[in-house]
């Protein structure tokens, strides 16, 4: 459609080069003392940098790996969405479609019997982990994770890795989103065990894949210790365990093969996605 509208969520390649040249260049027994620093940006994120409104750019859509479902969560299973920087985007995406769908699902009364006919796609069960830098910085798209929270499509949670701050009377603990899954994960070993369950990851390629894999298997290995473990992400019996562990959760499903084992089946699936870039 012409009038449709394309969000780009793009982080500005910034890059630090110390100038040097022949008049500013100064020597101390033959070391060359370099100037002060100066910036170029990248080709793509720099042009659109210095574009403003108005101006007309030529774009190539491609389709990414992530094909997030859009159905009815008993058809499409549970979801866990984990992403750092704007590799939110697909998720608010996700989420924003989800919304809009849901919206007309309460639209589509059959006439015939005045009950809804289509499926309702919003569900709190599906778990959006993400991180970012800081909340006063890169904290992108807050009112929508906020906003889709309070209406009770999502469960959402969120860490940030340069703040220490304390926020509603209580420090920020979470730094990594590795440290939101070993909070969350009861909820996110009951997405893994799922027959159907699904789970996306996207953002930097530098290390955050594979950490977060490996937060994911400890899930299902356990062994994963808490303090202060939320009781009402518990079944009974093991909020026992918990208090006899003295507030700590440690819980032992299978070892390191098994849960190997478990993720490798969902990325034969197409149950567990991946997209990341350098």
């Amino acid at each position: 459609s012409r009038d449709a509208n394309v969000h780009i969520s793009l982080a500005v390649m910034k890059i630090e080069k110390q100038s040097q040249s022949q008049d500013d260049m100064k020597s101390d027994n033959n070391l060359a003392v370099l100037t002060q620093p100066q910036h170029e940006y990248g080709l793509a994120s720099g042009y659109l940098r210095n574009s403003t409104g108005g101006d007309r750019i030529r774009v190539v859509r491609r389709h990414g790996e992530l094909q997030l479902p859009v159905g009815d969560e008993a058809e499409r299973g549970p979801v866990l969405c984990v992403g750092t920087g704007t590799g939110c985007a697909p998720f608010r995406a996700w989420v924003r479609e989800r919304v809009h769908r849901g919206e007309e699902d309460l639209k589509c009364e059959d006439n015939s019997s005045g009950k809804l006919r289509c499926n309702n796609s919003l569900s709190s069960s599906d778990l959006i982990l993400l991180g970012f830098r800081r909340d006063d910085w890169d904290y992108l798209y807050r009112d929508d994770w906020e906003k889709a929270e309070n209406n009770g499509h999502i469960t959402f949670d969120r860490a940030f890795s340069r703040m220490k701050v304390t926020e509603s009377g209580g420090a920020v603990s979470s730094k990594y989103v590795q440290h939101l899954i070993a909070k969350h994960s009861k909820r996110v070993g009951d997405v893994l065990r799922s027959e159907t369950g699904r789970v996306f990851i996207s953002g930097n390629a530098m290390g955050m894949p594979e950490s977060v894999q490996r937060a994911l298997k400890d899930c299902l290995v356990g062994g994963v210790k808490q303090e202060g473990v939320v009781e009402d992400n518990l079944r009974e019996e093991e909020k026992e365990k918990v208090s006899l562990l003295g507030g700590k959760k440690e819980i032992n499903e299978m070892d390191e093969a098994s849960a190997e084992r478990v993720l490798e089946k969902m990325r034969s699936e197409n149950r567990l996605c991946v997209e990341v870039w350098h």
